[in-house]
């Protein structure tokens, strides 16, 4: 008769007690929105409670993240509560996607999931669970990449252009982050976007760790007097999270003068172990790119031939991001001759690039 009424009682808490999770379903959501909520007590009795959610990935339903706040008092009526009526909350995570930000008020990484409620109390050593609740969230950045260069609608003369963008926000979002990037020509009575989507790209790169890429001069030239779109995927562990939108640019016709010429004269400093292929330079200069992961700092800039003896340095001023520097060659370079270009970072890391310059054409 006393286990009668102890499960009564039980069913009567549970019918008493509710709860309404205040979290928006899409955007930009951190770990403390998760603790918004409001506890209904229909009943005459004030309880403490405790309160945990268990966040799990919406397609395989895998939990990757639980978190447990300190006891909460539900008296009569309705309650509203914020993170800091739970905090000290204890988290536990089961996803390397959540070790890019483990802070208390971090985000939650982009993707889908489910995340259950289940508000209980403790008898003794006993769990008893009196009232769930589940909701879906989507969590997306607030922006996805921006396209900077080329610019929408530009004019180019240069055959094997840059291509530069913005990373999706906020990047504390995302653990892996890459990007995809294709180049299509734009048809007659086609827009870019459906240039896109319907023709065979001219140039794709995929795994970009970096916001730029160049047209690299392995490939076909871009064709003179036509129009091309640009778009970038942006990727977090392989998964496809966002993408830009879709810009295009004109290809002028005509001879190129010099100067035009070594505007293409650009190589891009890798690290030594991603390092591939070999640039062709038109001239006697050389436009060189890095993009730097560190705080400003002055580094020397090494020509090393194939002998590996150094033939010129030259030092220059690193800033934290994109930086850009057109430097002349000296006269000890021979054309058609492989060369090195290497810098090596405050950590010892080096990057690399091989280049070559074309013999003229008389």
């Amino acid at each position: 008769m006393l286990l009668g009424f102890c499960l009564l009682f039980s069913g009567y808490l549970r019918a008493q007690l509710g709860i309404t999770v205040q979290v928006p379903p899409v955007g930009v959501i951190q770990k403390t929105q998760l603790w918004n909520l409001l506890l209904v007590n229909a009943g005459d009795v004030a309880y403490d409670v405790e309160v945990n959610i268990t966040v799990s990935a919406a397609p395989d339903n895998n939990p990757v993240m639980t978190g447990a706040g300190k006891m909460v008092h539900a008296p009569k009526g309705t309650t509203q509560l914020r993170y800091a009526d739970f905090e000290p909350v204890s988290y536990r995570y089961l996803s390397p996607a959540f070790n890019n930000d483990l802070r208390p008020d971090g985000f939650i990484p982009v993707g889908s999931y489910t995340v259950c409620y289940t508000v209980g109390r403790w008898k003794g050593d006993a769990w008893e669970p009196l009232t769930e609740d589940c909701i879906h969230l989507e969590v997306q950045p607030l922006s996805p990449p921006v396209l900077n260069t080329p610019a929408d609608k530009d004019s180019i003369m240069v055959l094997y252009p840059q291509f530069t963008w913005l990373p999706p926000a906020p990047l504390s979002l995302f653990r892996a982050l890459t990007y995809d990037l294709v180049v299509a020509p734009v048809l007659a009575g086609q827009s870019p976007e459906q240039a896109i989507q319907q023709n065979m790209p001219v140039y794709t790169e995929g795994n970009l760790s970096n916001v730029m890429s160049v047209y690299p001069a392995s490939a076909h030239a871009l064709d003179t007097s036509r129009w091309y779109a640009w778009a970038v995927i942006a990727r977090n562990n392989r998964q496809v999270i966002s993408q830009s939108e879709v810009w295009s640019f004109w290809v002028k016709g005509g001879q190129k003068t010099e100067a035009e010429l070594e505007s293409a004269s650009l190589v891009v400093l890798k690290k030594e172990e991603e390092a591939i292929g070999i640039t062709a330079l038109p001239g006697e200069k050389i436009g060189i790119h890095y993009y730097s992961f560190d705080t400003a700092y002055k580094a020397t800039l090494q020509f090393v031939g194939a002998d590996g003896k150094v033939i010129q340095e030259v030092e220059q001023q690193v800033n934290y991001g994109d930086n850009a520097w057109w430097l002349p060659l000296n006269k000890t370079f021979r054309a058609n001759t492989v060369y090195r270009l290497q810098l090596t970072t405050q950590t010892r890391q080096r990057y690399t690039a091989a280049f070559y310059i074309q013999q003229k054409t008389k």
